[in-house]
């Protein structure tokens, strides 16, 4: 039958750390317990799926639990002929079970200090640095409390058979304590893993709860249970759960999720800790996502907005469609124009390259928005661009490009801009020489892209003298 043991042993080790601050400062301690871990593990893991996993004991950091304690053995005559064998590999067996099928969560505990101190918080659970250096992620972590008392009956319901439950407080000791004989008769009678259970059910101080005194700074209080899995124990914490401390450099990134897994737990608090004058102060956390993260310019449910979004886009893809099919035969025109501009201005000692595809005649506010975003719509659009350079590459840059756009109502708009662009520069930033914007409606459509053509080979033609100058100066 399961059987539950408390162990409460008063904390003990140097007289230089832990004794001293008793001695010369009242505490209490309270029915908190706190743990530290990653924010990852914390959002993700424990409140994402409301557990509280004990883990492995053969995984704890202190070298006096991961090494065998190596009792003294006791044996009868008539064991003589098994006491060698045994001597060699018998206790490394027994210590090995219990490592591992033993489970532990580490947990921290706290004080109030109840005299008029200056720093009232320095012996809370939450505010260790060491631990926030160690365990949580270097301040970027959290520490969650609970309810010790919940806490340990959530425990006491795990009801197996052959299941041994601890928990209490770690003892921090210079020297290990000395751990109860083990008879090898009885290891022969009864077999390896019923032994195992009666010396850790004989011994919990020693094999669960004493730490080497350096380890004094974590106050530590554990939760423990030896049953014949292998594998981790999970606790549900949603009711033992009381608070929730973000680390002093938590990510931003992780509030979103972090604030999705609370709504589950309506009587936890957050709380972000901030350092301020060589201590962790404690204040509120965030409880909703910022405005702009939430905001949206149309209301409705997610449902109601997502369809309005998919049929945008599908509208907008049919429209574009139906421009392009409509109106191919202007855009060949027009880039068959841009193309020709090289050989129609017959520059001596250039290069000329035409670029399709391209927007630059396109003042940015006029370019097409996403589909269903409010504002002007347009159905299709797209250009091309010519430029001109010396052939050396390193001079000016004459770019001479037209656009065309379709819009509402059988509207199309024309687009045309000559500029320099100077070496050394941003490819974006150029000198202006003319620019034209023609809004038409579409049976007029062929006779004004003509117009708005002839007077870009025209600008660009007139721009000559002041690129030959460039070109010269370079």
């Amino acid at each position: 039958m399961p059987r539950e043991d408390s162990v409460f042993v008063k904390d003990a080790g140097p007289a230089s750390i832990m004794n001293e601050i008793n001695r010369t400062q009242r505490r209490k301690e309270t029915e908190s317990l706190f743990h530290y871990t990653s924010a990852d593990t914390a959002v993700f893991g424990i409140l994402g799926s409301g557990m509280l996993r004990l883990s492995p004991f053969e995984s704890t950091n202190d070298l006096w639990e991961a090494r065998p304690h190596y009792p003294i053995l006791s044996q009868h005559h008539d064991d003589e002929d098994f006491a060698q064998e045994w001597i060699d590999k018998g206790w490394a067996e027994i210590d090995g079970s219990i490592r591992l099928h033993a489970k532990v969560v580490c947990l921290t505990r706290d004080f109030d200090l109840l005299e008029d101190v200056p720093h009232p918080d320095a012996r809370r659970g939450w505010a260790h640095l060491s631990l926030w250096a160690h365990y949580g992620a270097g301040h970027a972590g959290v520490c969650l409390g609970f309810n010790r008392e919940s806490l340990i009956r959530t425990m006491n319901q795990h009801d197996e058979a052959d299941t041994l439950k601890f928990h209490g407080p770690v003892s921090y000791l210079a020297d290990p304590p000395a751990p109860r004989n083990l008879g090898i008769g009885q290891i022969r009678h009864f077999g390896v893993d019923a032994a195992a259970l009666d010396y850790a059910a004989a011994n919990p101080r020693a094999v669960f709860f004493s730490k080497h005194y350096g380890w004094a700074s974590e106050v530590e209080y554990r939760l423990v249970i030896l049953n014949q899995s292998l594998l981790p124990v999970a606790l549900p914490i949603r009711d033992a759960l009381t608070d929730i401390c973000l680390g002093e450099s938590f990510p931003e990134r992780r509030i979103p999720a972090l604030l999705e897994a609370v709504t589950t737990y309506p009587n936890v608090h957050v709380w972000q800790l901030r350092y301020h004058g060589r201590h962790l102060i404690k204040t509120p956390g965030p409880t909703a996502l910022p405005a702009t993260a939430k905001s949206s310019r149309m209301k409705g449910s997610l449902s109601a907005r997502f369809a309005a979004l998919r049929a945008s886009t599908s509208e907008a893809k049919a429209l574009r469609n139906q421009a392009e099919l409509r109106h191919r035969k202007l855009m060949t025109t027009l880039i068959d124009s841009v193309r020709q501009l090289p050989t129609r201005l017959q520059w001596a000692d250039t290069e000329s390259q035409v670029l399709e595809g391209r927007l630059d005649a396109v003042l940015e506010p006029q370019r097409g928005r996403e589909p269903g975003v409010p504002g002007e719509r347009v159905h299709w659009e797209d250009g091309a661009m010519c430029c001109i350079t010396d052939e050396s590459s390193h001079g000016p840059v004459l770019c001479c490009a037209a656009a065309l756009q379709v819009l509402d109502h059988d509207g199309l708009r024309f687009h045309a801009v000559v500029a320099i662009g100077y070496p050394g520069t941003d490819s974006r930033v150029k000198e202006g020489l003319w620019r034209a914007v023609r809004e038409v409606p579409t049976a007029d459509a062929a006779e004004v892209l003509q117009v708005v053509l002839d007077d870009l080979y025209g600008r660009a033609k007139a721009a000559q003298p002041r690129f030959e100058r460039l070109r010269s100066s370079t």
